[in-house]
């Protein structure tokens, strides 16, 4: 009980509200583009254009495909429980519950979306890209964990998070697209799967988190 006091929020209670809005558009968008392209099989302009312009700035190269797996199902897996690991040995319990739960509602949403909206390249699963969605939501992690260490101040841990989020996304979208895995909008529906679900979790956790604290600190208050 004792560290569920000391323990601070994943989100400062000034981000939450925000944070509530950018699920929820995170979310529309997410809707918006899988009815857009359900059950198709081909490029749209927006992905074409994003196809040539990946085409002029990056060049052919083996990396490309060993950078992809950063977003692989078994490198997420691994990656969330080694954090995890971490995070209860510095005794973070809310930061290690995200690092399983975020990417994991990440992958899981990845997989029964992709045959749900069913559109398709070359044959397999497209939208939304499950290698971005991981990708992301790793990066997301990565930026709760940083902002648990450095303790910016509320503006700053939203820019953190947000930079390093959309920084993990647009890589992830120039890989897949230069290797031809996926279609841009592909990737961008993953991206919205990451920001939906780590950020939805994390609101969870703290939700939850601080429901549980409240009996005590009245008791205590009374006390």
């Amino acid at each position: 009980m004792v560290g569920d006091r000391v323990e601070p929020p994943l989100l400062p209670t000034a981000l939450r509200r925000r944070t509530t809005v950018v699920v929820v558009v995170a979310v529309v968008v997410f809707a918006l583009l899988a009815a857009r392209y359900a059950g198709g099989s081909s490029a749209r302009w927006l992905d074409h254009r994003t196809e040539k312009l990946v085409d002029e700035l990056t060049p052919r190269s083996r990396w490309i495909v060993l950078l992809i797996e950063v977003g692989s199902p078994l490198v997420v897996v691994v990656t969330a429980f080694l954090t995890a690991l971490v995070c209860l040995l510095l005794r973070r319990r809310r930061l290690a519950l995200l690092a399983v739960l975020g990417p994991g509602a990440a992958g899981a949403c990845a997989m029964l979306f992709q045959p749900l909206v069913g559109r398709t390249i070359e044959g397999d699963w497209a939208y939304p890209s499950g290698h971005t969605a991981g990708a992301t939501s790793l990066a997301l992690l990565a930026a709760f964990v940083l902002a648990a260490l450095l303790r910016p101040d509320p503006p700053r841990a939203a820019a953190l998070i947000a930079g390093i989020g959309a920084l993990a996304g647009t890589s992830m979208t120039v890989l897949l697209v230069a290797a031809g895995w996926h279609y841009a909008t592909d990737a961008v529906g993953g991206f919205l799967v990451a920001v939906a679900a780590v950020l939805g979790v994390a609101l969870l956790i703290d939700a939850l988190a601080d429901r549980r604290r409240e009996p005590d600190t009245v008791y205590t208050r009374r006390g």
